[in-house]
């Protein structure tokens, strides 16, 4: 456009730069889908420690799981820098990419389970709502405190709608799966139809 300004009116339709255009926005997506596919081997350990847990012999609740702490120690450290070195259109783009990717890891654990205890549902319904509350506050983690170390989150209200809302409902897919797998046999179609009373299934 600053070209086209400066040149002969004759000329201005044969400057065109829209192939060099799609090639950048290609270049951006695939740099994105590296930085995502990144951090998502950093978590791969993580996510292995949640799938050797044995779901099916869990016996007690505690607080959230080990594997979570872990999962917010990488975002913790990651995200910050990852935000201070992208443009706020691109950083959001890359929060949603991610969040969907580890809600989706996280999910498939559980759905590949053979058996899961009621103890285990429970434990597995409160690591959700911890991911659900971390995944929240991704586009604001910032560095740990220098003194507790603990993580530190900025104003949800800084949040995009769009990704609140995405979060939201990824996370009680989760929910409800969780608890249809902690629903006694004898009342199981009953559960099924209060929470889809349409017949479809989520």
């Amino acid at each position: 456009q600053m070209i086209q300004k400066q040149i002969q009116p004759s000329l201005v339709n044969k400057v065109n730069f829209t192939d060099e255009a799609d090639l950048f926005m290609d270049f951006v997506a695939y740099s994105m889908k590296i930085l995502v596919y990144g951090l998502l081997d950093r978590l791969d350990q993580a996510f292995r420690s949640m799938q050797q847990i044995n779901w099916g012999t869990f016996e007690q609740v505690g607080e959230e799981s080990a594997y979570l702490h872990h999962i917010s120690n990488i975002l913790v450290e990651a995200i910050p820098v990852v935000r201070a070195n992208l443009a706020s259109s691109y950083f959001n783009n890359f929060c949603t990419k991610l969040a969907t990717e580890i809600i989706q890891r996280f999910q498939d654990v559980i759905t590949r389970q053979k058996r899961i205890t009621d103890m285990a549902t429970q434990q597995l319904l409160l690591d959700t709502y911890s991911m659900k509350t971390l995944l929240m506050h991704l586009p604001v983690l910032n560095a740990p405190d220098p003194n507790t170390g603990a993580a530190q989150r900025g104003d949800p209200k800084n949040v995009p709608g769009m990704y609140t809302k995405l979060i939201n409902a990824r996370s009680t897919h989760i929910e409800v799966i969780l608890k249809l797998v902690g629903t006694p046999d004898e009342v199981l179609l009953e559960r099924f139809k209060l929470m889809w009373p349409d017949g479809q299934s989520a």
